[in-house]
């Protein structure tokens, strides 16, 4: 982790990470940072909790903003007093902002070591505690958070505890497109047929793929959360058609679709990028690594389902010839 964290700065720095914003639930970011603590949580008695299931999104790279969240949850479990609480909760602020907020019931930050908390390397308290780290997690969610035109800080209070905060754009909810108005027809939907493989890290966006797609009965959709995870149900069941994110966690969807082309029962197939990454030179990337459509965030309802009908009805076609 501490290694991950060093290259994160080192390529922050050199303009080496790219960011796909877009809309992401808060409440996804929290049940994300659950799993990684458990072994964190056993062992110092820190009890975490969270809000009640929420609606807002914000603005932002869904990978991104959970590694800065979880570096604040991580912390606050750390810095805690044993058995103490830890608490993620939302809050709005003024000019349409959202902000995350991780509150901990630890002894608090002394006034002579806030200026230098998010200064790698830096911990004022390194001579003093147990605590095992470099230093390394907040400047970390620092250059994340800013780099997605955000904001970082803390509030605290000595003896009483911590209050570490992000603040982003608020967002619409996605699926506001599909119940607000009626789903775009499309011809023959009963008559369309096939297996789809979508492989997205943000639960927000498969959940939209699977409103927009189930007036499709005979589409048959499954979803994988990273490249590795789809390169696998992919060698095992190949589907008809793939849908790629390409900012994934792990191996981007690019890495992703090159090793698909490599395997007998995987080559071929022909895939398809839904990405925020939006430029010109992302989409001119994408399909010279070999996809064969690239559809940009936020999704155009009925550009999806027309792409992935011509596909499936290709494949259809095929079959018949």
């Amino acid at each position: 982790g501490l290694v991950n964290d060093v290259l994160q700065i080192s390529n922050m720095d050199a303009d080496k990470v790219t960011m796909a914003i877009e809309p992401v639930r808060i409440s996804s970011i929290f049940g994300d940072c659950l799993r990684p603590v458990d072994t964190l949580i056993e062992r110092t008695g820190v009890i975490l909790e969270i809000e009640p299931e929420s609606r807002r999104f914000v603005r932002a790279d869904h990978l991104r903003l959970r590694q800065a969240a979880l570096n604040l949850v991580i912390n606050a479990i750390k810095y805690n007093r044993e058995g103490g609480k830890v608490y993620l909760h939302t809050s709005e602020q003024p000019d349409g902002l959202v902000r995350i907020n991780v509150t901990d019931t630890g002894h608090g930050i002394p006034e002579q070591e806030r200026d230098k908390l998010f200064e790698p390397f830096d911990r004022a308290d390194a001579d003093q505690s147990n605590t095992d780290g470099m230093g390394i997690g907040l400047p970390v969610a620092k250059q994340l958070v800013e780099a997605m035109a955000g904001k970082i800080g803390f509030d605290s209070e000595e003896g009483q505890g911590s209050t570490f905060w992000i603040e982003l754009p608020g967002a619409e909810d996605p699926h506001s497109a599909l119940t607000d108005t009626a789903l775009p027809d499309m011809p023959s939907d009963e008559s369309l047929q096939g297996y789809v493989l979508y492989v997205d890290d943000n639960p927000t966006n498969l959940e939209l793929m699977e409103m927009i797609l189930e007036t499709s009965p005979g589409i048959r959709l499954e979803t994988a959360t990273n490249g590795e995870m789809g390169i696998a149900a992919a060698r095992e069941d190949p589907p008809d058609l793939f849908l790629l994110d390409i900012n994934l966690p792990g191996i981007s969807g690019i890495e992703a679709l090159t090793q698909l082309q490599e395997y007998p029962e995987t080559k071929g197939i022909p895939a398809v990028a839904i990405s925020a990454a939006a430029t010109p030179s992302d989409v001119e990337k994408g399909l010279m690594a070999g996809f064969d459509m690239y559809l940009t965030k936020p999704l155009d309802i009925e550009e999806v389902r027309h792409t992935v009908a011509a596909f499936l009805r290709a494949k259809e076609e095929m079959h018949v010839s």
